[in-house]
């Protein structure tokens, strides 16, 4: 699941990057998503040393990808949560800035 995973993180960053972010600003994000990848990818050695010859087994490992993947699923959540508040706030500004006529009709008056 690990290889899937990862091949399907790197695909799947390139679209995002490029449809929130725009095609002005793909490239240097792009550099900066790589960098802390490949940072993170220093990570495995001590995990690979913790599931073999440190703890003797792989609940520690499965505990640590755990709580990262708990963390990066939770974040289209959290992506989500943004735009609906965002778009809640832009409706009550749409709704106080409205003339009195569009407001009624705003409100089904």
């Amino acid at each position: 699941t690990f290889a899937y995973y990862r091949a399907a993180c790197f695909g799947t960053m390139a679209a995002v990057v490029v449809f929130t972010c725009g095609h002005d600003n793909f490239g240097m994000l792009w550099g900066v998503l790589y960098a802390v990848s490949g940072l993170l990818n220093l990570t495995i050695a001590p995990l690979v040393y913790l599931s073999t010859r440190g703890a003797g087994s792989y609940m520690l490992t499965n505990q640590a990808m755990g709580v990262v993947c708990t963390v990066l699923l939770g974040y289209p959540l959290w992506l989500w949560y943004q735009d609906h508040m965002a778009a809640k706030a832009v409706s009550a500004r749409d709704r106080r800035e409205a003339p009195l006529h569009e407001k009624e009709a705003l409100l089904g008056v």
